[in-house]
């Protein structure tokens, strides 16, 4: 019975692909009374296995940022000669003005140089999108050719899924206890230890964007991926590269933009405070109003000093708090939140800001309005 269910089209395990003219799209000839008796024999599977298909899913594209210029030697992140040497051998060779000058030339491209990317961009494409896309997340690895990446991953899994193959990729990453931990911010060596292993990544230098479409099931597969390859592009040039960019194409035809970059002065790692905000909604520790109310005030927020910006929003955490938590914790998540939205507001907006809250919500209820 298992197996049988699973070799289903999952389009059958939603109600609203039970019409006629659906059916008949797939060559299938319905009487009437089976299709009234779909829905009921749905709910009544939905009751066994204690779940329901989500009618949302999201469309990954990421895409490495100035590639071109990583394989020409253009790219400032290349190492200098400097870079390349033992620090104590660099110290020794710096005091004389003449080596100063010449270990701070970039290193010349060459056929070790390529064959390093080469192989920095395979151990991504083959061993780390696999195992973030797959293995932590029950997502489909559609493509990953070195720096691009298609990929079909569950709604709620999308944040986390597109901050790990982001920091994957310049090596911001590190395993404890065979558990990927993500260190966005932090100073790494661009080499990654996994088990027994040690993966060469692009390192710190180098950065990636991604678009993230979220797109109803019935919504035609060819406009989703034109929607992916927008946000891709947006968050490229709109957010400046080393980005992510996020277009929801919501079943009643409206569509939502927003965008970020990974960090910024004051935050280093903004889509872990997007999935803190998201989680808090979904356990109804903060209420799902609370994004709508933020929304409302925009205008007025904009208008107030930086201080007052944060003790509103602290305000309206607080007033809009989960009904079961107690005081201290109702008190710190408005403290920490209130001050790591400002920054995010400071460098994207209070509208923007608002809009991610937003998505928040609509990933939170699972695409349910």
């Amino acid at each position: 019975m298992a197996e049988e269910l699973l070799r289903l089209d999952g389009e059958w395990l939603h109600p609203e692909s039970w019409t006629k003219e659906r059916l008949e799209e797939f060559d299938g000839s319905p009487s009437e009374e089976d299709i009234q008796k779909a829905p009921e024999a749905l709910r009544r599977l939905y009751q066994a296995v204690g779940a329901k298909p989500a009618k949302y899913y999201a469309l990954l594209y990421m895409d490495g940022d100035h590639m071109g210029r990583w394989l020409s030697g253009t790219h400032e992140g290349l190492a200098t000669f400097g870079d390349i040497l033992h620090p104590e051998v660099r110290e020794q060779l710096t005091k004389d003005p003449n080596w100063k000058t010449l270990l701070e030339k970039k290193r010349l491209i060459t056929p070790a140089v390529h064959a390093a990317i080469s192989q920095a961009l395979g151990h991504f494409a083959l061993k780390l999108v696999p195992y973030i896309v797959e293995q932590r997340y029950p997502g489909r690895l559609i493509y990953a050719g070195g720096d691009d990446v298609l990929a079909l991953v569950p709604l709620e899994d999308a944040l986390a899924v597109a901050r790990e193959l982001r920091a994957a990729f310049s090596g911001h990453i590190r395993f404890e206890k065979g558990d990927l931990q993500v260190c966005l911010g932090e100073p790494v060596t661009g080499h990654v230890e996994w088990g027994d292993d040690i993966f060469l990544t692009m390192g710190p230098k180098a950065t990636a964007s991604i678009g993230l479409v979220f797109a109803h099931h019935l919504q035609p597969l060819d406009l989703v991926l034109q929607a992916a390859r927008r946000a891709e592009q947006a968050a490229k040039h709109q957010y400046g590269r080393n980005a992510l960019a996020v277009e929801v194409l919501k079943r009643s035809g409206e569509t939502v933009k927003v965008g970020t970059r990974w960090g910024y002065d004051g935050t280093s790692d903004v889509v872990a405070l997007l999935i803190d905000v998201t989680e808090r909604l979904r356990k109804d520790e903060i209420s799902r109003k609370w994004p709508y109310t933020v929304q409302a005030e925009v205008v007025a927020l904009e208008a107030l000093p930086d201080a007052a910006q944060r003790a509103e929003l602290k305000r309206l955490l607080k007033r809009q708090a989960g009904q079961e938590l107690p005081r201290e914790e109702k008190d710190g998540q408005a403290e920490k939140l209130s001050g790591e939205l400002v920054v995010l507001a400071t460098h994207r907006g209070f509208e923007e800001m608002s809009r991610w809250l937003l998505v928040c919500s609509f990933i939170a209820r699972g695409g349910e309005v």
